[in-house]
């Protein structure tokens, strides 16, 4: 069940590039490849092609339509304990995340992205999963 969610997704993503501005990855991809070290690339820079919040509905619906029905993870955690991302008791893809105002970069070079807070003008959305809302 799993592989079938996770192979329509994918479908989705490669069928739907443009909507996702997919394009703009291309720019982060090459100054990795060109340097061949991720320690180069700045977090400024990093969120100029990056972004892991919710768009904003008023200035882009299409495009927040797309990333609250097919890029959000979850529920998993305390909310459902049999997701197939659960491994003893956590995410195994570390969610949920931390909120935090400015992108960093961790010290294996993986960017931790910026994700505001209610306070700090982030985002916020109701997803509804199996007729539950979360």
């Amino acid at each position: 069940m799993y592989v079938k969610i996770e192979t329509e997704r994918l479908t989705f993503i490669r069928l739907n590039q443009t909507k996702l501005r997919s394009e703009e990855y291309i720019h982060l991809r090459d100054a990795i490849n060109t340097d061949g070290n991720a320690q180069n690339i700045r977090p400024n820079e990093v969120d100029a092609v990056i972004s892991a919040e919710i768009p904003n509905v008023q200035l882009d619906p299409e495009l927040h339509e797309v990333v609250i029905k097919n890029m959000i993870h979850g529920p998993c955690g305390t909310l459902n304990q049999n997701s197939p991302c659960m491994m003893d008791g956590k995410c195994s893809k570390r969610y949920p995340r931390t909120l935090i105002s400015e992108t960093i970069t961790g010290n294996d070079g993986y960017p931790l992205y910026h994700r505001r807070s209610r306070v700090d003008n982030g985002r916020t959305t109701i997803v509804k999963f199996k007729s539950t809302r979360y």
